[in-house]
This record gives C-alpha cells, sequence and structure tokens, in this order.
C-alpha cells in the first residue's frame, strides 16, 4: 500500500505569518498534534506542532530556535517556531516505510511531498487503519504486492489473525529468503511461518 492510498488530502496547513496563539487554535480545532507550514505557492516550509507551542508558552525567552543555536529570537508566529527541515513522505512512499521514518524520527505524522508541493499528510492513525485490516485484505495484499511482484506463482498462502503460513514451491533459496522478508513487511502481517520448499534442478528442468 503506498502513502497517496492512505493519506489525508487537502492537508490541513499554516501560513508561516501566523501568530502562535492561533496555530494553538487551529491544532485544538482540528484535533491534530501538528501541521505543516506552507508558503502562498503550496511549497512546504516545516512543521509546527502541539510541542513547538507548548515550548513557547513555558520557555518564552528560549524557543526552539534558540535550543536548535539559531537566532535565539522570541518565536511568535509558526515560521519562528516551525521545525524545518521537516521529516516528508513522497506519494509512492510504501506504508511500511512511512512507519519506518515515523518511529524512527519520533513523529506522528508526515507531510507528504511531490515537485516541492504539499499534496497531503498521512498519519500514525491512517497507518494504524491500515494495519488492522482484515484477514482476507491482507492475504489479498501478499498475492498481489509480493508473490506476484516476485514472479513465484507456486506459493500458496493461508493467515488467521495475521499469522501467516507460506506453503509451495520457488526456484532458489534466495526466492524463498526474499518471501519471507517481503509478506513480514505487509501491513498487518504478524508473524510468517514459511513451508516453501526450493524445487530441485531435475524438476525445474522437467
Amino acid at each position: 500500500m503506498k502513502v497517496r492510498d492512505l493519506m489525508s488530502r487537502p492537508a490541513l496547513a499554516v501560513r508561516p505569518e501566523l501568530p502562535i496563539r492561533d496555530v494553538a487554535a487551529f491544532l485544538w480545532r482540528h484535533r491534530i498534534s501538528g501541521a505543516p507550514v506552507i508558503d502562498g505557492e503550496g511549497r512546504l516550509l516545516g512543521v509546527i506542532s502541539e510541542s513547538d507551542v507548548v515550548d513557547r508558552a513555558c520557555r518564552p525567552n528560549e524557543t526552539a530556535r534558540f535550543r536548535r543555536g539559531r537566532s535565539g529570537l522570541r518565536g511568535t508566529t509558526a515560521g519562528e517556531l516551525m521545525t524545518t527541515p521537516a521529516i516528508t513522505a513522497a506519494p509512492t512512499t510504501s506504508d511500511y516505510n512511512a512507519a519506518w521514518l515515523m518511529s524512527h524520527n519520533d513523529v506522528d505524522r508526515l507531510p507528504v511531498v511531490e515537485r516541492g508541493a504539499l499534496v497531503g499528510v498521512v498519519s500514525r492513525a491512517d497507518l494504524t487503519r491500515e494495519f488492522a485490516r482484515s484477514d482476507a485484505r491482507i492475504a489479498a495484499d501478499i498475492r498481489s504486492s509480493v508473490i506476484d511482484a516476485l514472479a513465484v506463482p507456486g506459493v500458496q498462502v493461508a493467515i488467521r489473525d495475521g499469522n501467516v503460513l507460506l506453503t509451495g514451491t520457488v526456484d532458489s533459496e534466495c526466492d524463498r529468503a526474499c518471501l519471507r522478508r517481503a509478506v513480514l513487511r505487509v501491513p498487518g502481517v504478524v508473524t510468517v511461518r514459511s513451508l516453501v520448499s526450493v524445487r530441485s534442478p531435475k524438476s525445474a528442468a522437467a
């Protein structure tokens, strides 16, 4: 599954000149923990989060910019307090890689950018819905995105409560190893048990 299939659009975003009080009201009104900051042409400038707002309220003389070693001025707008550069995803980023980016960078959402312009936002909630899919949807995804993609039509999939059983045959040990790793990356998969065997050269030739 790609980010373009999961992201919210149009993205909720703010302008850099928005006062911090209005940023706080914007985040509260939309029940979100952060928002992209964009210019007049829709280009992504950074991200403003609840923590930026709280830091500004609690430490008026020690803003996020000061702690990052920038100007040390008392930020009063989204543009002055935003985090930049933002951690972003492309529409073609996989849901697995989006989840890794969020976890690795400790963020709750990723602006989705295409040719420099903000086109959407993908959040942990979006990914949670994807990871909570039914067994039938997970199995269909495994067949289309793994078995078909790796060209291993001799493999069968059985799944229960996210636990996958692979059976059948493949042409090489590399195929068998790649198959298991790829299935583990499918959202919703909990465990993978592989009983897949490797065809002998004699049977492959036949």
